[in-house]
């Protein structure tokens, strides 16, 4: 009801006024609007988005009464993985922190560039580090695998870490020399 109220007054303002309205016939001009020059431009593929940045990492060896560990920790100086020859018996051990245990797994492999090291894991003993441990000999081979491995990744069921830059040659160098030195 109050639009139309507002609609008469503004109709009786207008017919009070005793004007007609002045009405432009005369075009509005239109802007210079630049004309292409050139052939069309094709329709182009948006650019792919930019991988994200991988975390600095660094391999470091560590020595202990148990044999040698190389321990990759990323930029956070959280341990992504760790890798040692431990003696009495002689055995790898590779120790993967962000593994999460499934109590029906036991399959684990440390990956050396394309030629898998195939391990143990003990589900049942994480409480005692964390993560997934997975354990085996020593292969014969080692040497040869590590010297070729330009990286590192290691599986654990469903479960990925990697592939991480291998360790540099002298660090790859101490590892094989603490595993042929527990195998002695």
């Amino acid at each position: 009801m109050r639009s139309i109220t507002i609609i008469g007054a503004a109709a009786a303002l207008v017919s009070c006024s005793g004007e007609a309205p002045e009405i432009n016939s005369q075009p509005a001009e239109q802007p210079d609007i630049p004309q292409a020059s050139g052939p069309p431009v094709p329709d182009q593929e948006p650019a792919p988005a930019a991988p994200a940045p991988a975390p600095a990492m660094a391999w470091e060896s560590v020595a202990g009464g148990g044999g040698t560990m190389l321990r990759l920790t990323g930029k956070d100086g959280n341990v992504r993985m760790s890798i040692a020859c431990m003696g009495d018996p002689p055995r790898l051990v590779v120790n993967v922190p962000e593994f999460r245990p499934v109590m029906s797994e036991d399959r684990f492999a440390l990956g050396l560039g394309s030629e898998p090291v195939t391990l143990v894991a003990n589900p049942y003993e994480h409480e005692a580090k964390p993560g997934v441990t997975g354990e085996g000999a020593v292969p014969d081979n080692l040497s040869a695998f590590v010297d070729a491995a330009d990286e590192v990744r290691a599986l654990y069921g469903a479960q990925q870490t990697g592939p991480y830059p291998a360790p540099s040659r002298e660090l790859k160098q101490l590892l094989v020399e603490a595993c042929e030195g527990a195998a002695d």
